[in-house]
Parts: C-alpha cells; structure tokens; sequence
C-alpha cells in the first residue's frame, strides 16, 4: 500500500515536471533573463550638425550607455509614415491615406560599463519624423524604448554643401557664407569633418555639393571613399579644390559650381523621381497570364448550355420543371472548370515585379535593380537579399503632413534588417497585393568595356565607328542616345560588331519624349488606334524608357549612351532563396566616349536656351512672338548654324514649328528676315547677328494653331572652329 501511495506521488512529481518542462518550451521568453533597463541611457542625434532635409536619407547615430552587463541584442528604429492606401475601407474611413510604419534593425553587442555606437541610414519624406527606438537583449526582451522627433528641412531651393577641408581661410569663408544667395539658389554651407563622412551608402544623400580636395580626400578610409563614389555616380558633384588654379581666398560660391551643374538641381526633387519608378513598375511582368480566348470560349459556350440548350434539351423531355436546378449544377460545373483552368496562372505566393537597370562602364559593372513585391494574402512573408546589394525603400510620395496627430509606432508594416550574411525585408500587417517598393545597387569591379565596347564619331549628320557585344545574348531594341540625337540600331546580336557608318541620326525634342519612347521600344498601333500583337511586352519596355530617359537626359548634357534590352531569366540575383517569382526585365546602358571633332572643328549637336524664363519650357512655342538668346560657344570661331527638323514627337498635341524667323542685326539693331528652309546659315552670314560672347538673339512669330496644337521649335545645332586649335 504504502509502494502503491509513493508510487503514485512520483508519477505526480513527474507529470508536473513535464508540464512545467512543455510550457517553457512553448513559452521561452518567460524564463529569459532580462536585463536591467536602469543600467540603459542613450543620446540620439541626426544628420550633419543637426541639419537634415525631407526627400533624402539621413544617417542617425545611438550613443548606448551601459552601466549593468554585457548585452548581445539588437536595435530597432520604427519610422511613422503617411501613404495612399489601396484598401476601400482605408479609404473611406481615413481619407485615402493610413499610416505605414518603417523599422530598421542592426544587430549589436553592448559590452559592459561602455559606449557603444549604432548608426543606421534612414529615408524622410516628411519634414516631422516620429521615431521609436528599440533595444532587445539576446532573449528578445525590450530593455529601452525611447521616442524621437527629426525635424527636417523643406527648403527645395537651397543646395546643400558638405565643406570637407582643413584650410582655415577655406573654413572661414564657409562659415561666414553658411547661407548664400545666387540667382534663384541659396547655398547653405554644412562644416564636416573625417569621422563625418558615413561608411554606409545613402549617408550623404541630404548633400547637393562635396567641397573639398585631395588631401582631405585621401586620408578616408575605403568604406567612405565607397560612399561618396556611390553618391556622386547617384547625381552628387564633387569640387576638388586641389585641381583648382585659384588661390584660396579666391573662393566664392559663384566660381566654384558650374552653371550647368545648377541647372541640373532644379531637376533633383526626388519626391518625382520616385513616382516615375512607380509608375515605371505598375506594369505586372509576368510571364504566366490567363488567356482571354480560352476563358472567353467557356464563357460562351456556359451562356449557350444554361440558355438556350438547357431549356430545348428538357422542354423536349417534357421536365422543364427541372430548369432551375440543372442551372445551378451547371454553374457550379463551370466555377469548377474555370477554377481548374486557372490553376497555372493563380497567384499562391509573394512574387517581384523588377526592372533592372546594368550599366557597363570602363572599369566596373552597376547593377541597379527597382523592384516591388506583393502577396496574394494578408500573412507575414520575408525575402533574404544578398548583402553586397545596398538597400533602401521607395515611398509612394504623399502631400499629407499633419503634424498635430498622433502615430501609433507599436508595429511596423515593413521592416529592413542588415545582418553579416545577408539583408531581410520583412512584410506584415500589410492589406493582399499592396506593393511595397525598394531599390537596391551594386558595383562589381570588372571591365564594362570588354562586354561591350563602343567607338563612335559624330559630326554632323554623318557618323562613324562600331559596336562590339561580346555578351552570350543578343541585345534588342538597341539605340545610341544623345541629349537630342538618336541612332536606331535594332538588335545587336551575340559575339558580333555592327558597322555605325551611313545609318541615319535623328533629332528629337528631349522635353518631349513620348514618341521617341514608343519608337525604340516598338509599340505600335493600327490606324484605327488598336494595339497590335505583342503589346504588354512593348508597354513594359516603354514604361522603364520613360524613366531612364527622364532621369538620364532631365537636362541638357553632351554624353552618349547606348541602351537595348537583353532577354532576362526572370531570376533576381540579389534574392538569395529564390523562394519567390520574380518577372522583370533588363535594360543595359553603355556610356559612350563620342568624339565631337574633325579637323579642328566641334560639333555641338544641342544649342540651349539662354533665357531663363524659357530655359526649361521644351523649346516650344508658348505665345504668339517669342525672343529667345542662343550662346554658339564662346571658345569657337567660324561658327555655322544649323536649324534641324524633329522626328517622332506627339503629333495629336504638337506640330513643327512653321512661322517667321528673324535674327537679330548687332549693327542695325533690328531684325532682319530670315528663310527657315534653307537649314543652314554660314560662319560669314552669321557674323552680324553674334556679339562678342557668340550670342545670337532669334525672334519666332505664328499664330496659335486653330487645333490647338502647339508649336514645336525647330532645334539648333553648330559646328565651329576651336580657338587656338592649332596651337
């Protein structure tokens, strides 16, 4: 009796042992060690000096205090964001707008009675940023939370420059000219030191200028030499100043930046460059879509048996009575068919839309890849990307800013963690089939030009020179793109050379570019406006040209490239498990090193407007009589000028000009007629009309066009002599 009793109470001892061993397995976190948060304090700061702008990244840096115990954990930073919302309740109850949080996350280890520093490369699209920030120990329990404001600066006007030099009279006159007045610019100057400069791409993104020189420049370190070749090949300028003849006290805003390098910053909001990307991926590559033919014979042939058939077939059995419910056994059937039908193309799991963007320079290869992903469901997904890839989101722009309401920053909807093997993006929260957009890039070390390799010289209309593709794939819809000329070269085959002489140079409206796009992308409809076969395929090509086109040629610039499109595997390299479907495409870009010159003669195959009211107007006819300066080049003598005709431009919106044209006499002071058709005007019947800088003023006159079109100016070009060419 007595074995019986002790029995049983070990088996109760057991049993609960069990219990408790089951319930910790379950419950981990419970018997985790916390650590003590009253041994935690951190100092938060942000940008450069405090100064940050909205539509850029900005570096933010923790400073951890740890008086307690060594923690190996990680931090979190969840950003607040307002966006557009796909969901009809959303809508409806929020005004078209929800609130989307961010969190960044970086693994850390704190040691003990230290400083540890954390810093982390954050996106802000509003100009107040609420922050959350996170410290988890290793056992996943928040030990500090604290929350952060970054206010941010919404001057679109002002050019921001980093001044990176130790040369005093350089640094006084900075600081003396902190904010500057130019024209319609305002330079706010921005003192950096070494440790400033970040180890992380996107850390200088809030600069429009790097002002600095050589010495300075060298003693970086590798990682931050990275960075700021990153963020010049992204559309920062740098002004060495060791390469300039001018002494330091010579210095001046005005002399330091470059007019054409200003003109491009009126073209930087980002806020619209992220749009273009969007639109540029609204498209859904895929390869795998229903057939409407197939669906629309069942549908047919279900509308003739529930109909007509059904009703003869039992009238003739004498059981119309019958009618309703073979109906519904028949409609069942066909929910059946049609969801068998659709087995293949059904969306079961996350998938990436992608456009890549490989560009072949002389030394390196960069791969640019935009990308959205989406699910077919509300549930948490991840995607491992490959580390050597730099990351950041793309926000869906949007005007709504209410500083007074409150944000909820408990969760986050999208979440980036960088670790040491591998970046993560971590979806959840999220309404089925939103797009979340981000893009990432990387440069490989390796010879572009022995890819492909382009030698090319263009005078005139005439021009000269190869294309040689060594890739194993041929490359289609292929061009030759400058700021207003274009060379169509089809499909350039695999291990071939093509010949460039005698094909034809055409001259476009760079303001206007939807008829070139649709051109080399081949998008082409019948004259009864219907889309021809191959059309998805086609508007997806010109969709992405849209963007490069406007990101590449936003301003005038005398740079060639050659583009075409290869054939792509639909395989995203930086996705590391390949878990998911990836469609896209993939444009190539090959900067061309074009020669200008013959003889001792240039050749400038755009002349810009100079006034700066129609500066950026597209060189298109917005009143009845417009006065526009043209400078031919202040260092060429013997100037001709020529007037070109455009080519593929909307035709239902515009028209080539055909009005009067007058020259402007420098001796007479008035303006004599001149015959549009004839194209060419001489270095020797030029020369009354130039004054000593090489400006001409040309008067165009016509009548608003009864249709409504607008006139399109003709597009001039010169061919001149370089002063001293022969010294």
């Amino acid at each position: 009796m007595i074995y019986l009793q002790r029995k049983k109470q070990w088996c109760s001892k057991l049993l609960y042992l069990f219990l408790i061993c089951i319930f910790f397995i379950i419950f981990p976190h419970l018997v985790a060690k916390a650590s003590d948060t009253n041994q935690l304090s951190i100092e938060f700061t942000y940008g450069f000096q405090g100064i940050t702008k909205i539509d850029s990244c900005t570096p933010i840096r923790i400073a951890i205090y740890n008086e307690g115990e060594e923690i190996k954990g990680k931090v979190q930073v969840i950003q607040s964001f307002v966006t557009p919302t796909n969901s009809t309740i959303e809508t409806v109850l929020l005004n078209g707008f929800k609130e989307k949080n961010y969190m960044y996350e970086s693994k850390v280890n704190i040691a003990s009675n230290s400083t540890t520093q954390v810093s982390m490369i954050i996106p802000l699209m509003s100009q107040l940023n609420r922050l959350k920030v996170l410290i988890y120990d290793e056992y996943d329990n928040v030990v500090l939370t604290s929350m952060q404001e970054i206010e941010a600066d919404d001057y679109y006007y002002y050019v921001y420059a980093g001044i990176l030099s130790n040369d005093l009279s350089v640094q006084n006159y900075f600081e003396n000219m902190a904010l500057y007045q130019y024209n319609d610019y305002t330079f706010r100057a921005v003192m950096l030191e070494e440790k400033d400069i970040p180890v992380e791409n996107y850390g200088l993104d809030i600069f429009n200028l790097l002002i600095t020189n050589q010495e300075e420049l060298d003693k970086l370190s590798k990682e931050q030499k990275n960075v700021i070749h990153n963020w010049e090949k992204n559309g920062g300028y740098i002004v060495n100043l060791s390469n300039l003849s001018k002494q330091p006290n010579d210095i001046s805003w005005e002399r330091l930046v470059p007019e054409s390098q200003l003109k491009k910053l009126e073209y930087s909001y980002r806020s619209y460059v992220n749009w273009s990307i969007t639109t540029a991926l609204s498209n859904v590559f895929m390869n795998e879509l229903p057939s409407f033919t197939l669906f629309a014979v069942v549908i047919a042939i279900y509308i003739v048996l529930v109909g007509p058939c059904l009703y003869l077939i039992l009238k003739k059995l004498n059981k119309r009575n019958l009618f309703w419910g073979c109906e519904v056994v028949l409609s069942i059937l066909f929910v059946l068919i049609v969801i068998v039908l659709g087995t293949n193309t059904r969306l079961k799991a996350p998938f990436i839309n992608y456009f890549k963007i490989v560009t072949y320079n002389d030394d390196s290869v960069d791969n640019s890849v935009y990308f959205n992903i989406r699910a077919p469901y509300n549930n948490e997904y991840k995607l491992y990307l490959d580390k050597e890839y730099s990351l950041k989101p793309i926000y869906e722009y949007s005007y709504y800013n209410d500083r007074r309401k409150k944000v909820k920053l408990e969760s986050y909807n999208i979440g980036i963690t960088k670790n040491e093997q591998e970046n993560i993006i971590n979806v959840k929260n999220d309404v089925a089939f939103t797009k979340e957009y981000f893009y990432a890039e990387k440069s490989e070390n390796k010879s572009g030009s022995s890819l492909i390799r382009v030698d090319m010289n263009l005078f005139g209309d005439q021009v000269k020179g190869t294309v040689t593709n060594h890739l194993e794939e041929p490359i289609e819809n292929a061009a030759i793109i400058i700021f207003n000329k274009i060379i169509f070269l089809s499909t350039i085959p695999a291990e071939s050379t093509i010949d460039l002489s005698n094909m034809k140079i055409y001259t476009y409206n760079p303001k206007f570019k939807y008829g070139l796009t649709n051109e080399i992308a081949g998008l082409k409809v019948d004259k009864n406006g219907y889309i021809k076969e191959g059309y998805m395929t086609q508007n997806q090509k010109k969709t992405i040209l849209d963007f490069y086109m406007e990101n590449r040629f936003n301003v005038y610039n005398d740079n060639a490239f050659l583009i075409g499109f290869t054939k792509d595997a639909n395989q995203l390299e930086l996705q590391l498990d390949s878990s998911y479907d990836a469609y896209g495409m993939t444009l190539i870009e090959v900067p061309v090193h074009a020669n200008y010159s013959s003889d001792g003669s240039l050749y400038t195959t755009y002349v810009p407007i100079k006034n700066e009211e129609y500066s950026s107007s597209g060189d298109i006819m917005y009143t009845d009589e417009m006065i526009l300066t043209y400078s031919l080049g202040k260092d060429l003598t013997d100037i001709s000028l020529y007037f070109n005709d455009l080519s593929y431009y909307d035709e239902e919106y515009y028209k080539p000009f055909s009005g009067h044209i007058y020259f402007y006499n420098r001796s007479t002071t008035l303006y004599d007629p001149f015959d549009l058709s004839i194209k060419k005007v001489t270095a020797t019947n030029l020369k009354p009309y130039l004054n000593e800088e090489n400006e001409i003023v040309i008067k165009y006159v016509e009548q608003f066009d009864k249709e409504g079109k607008q006139a399109l100016l003709p597009s001039l070009s010169t061919i001149g002599r370089v002063r001293d060419a022969g010294n």
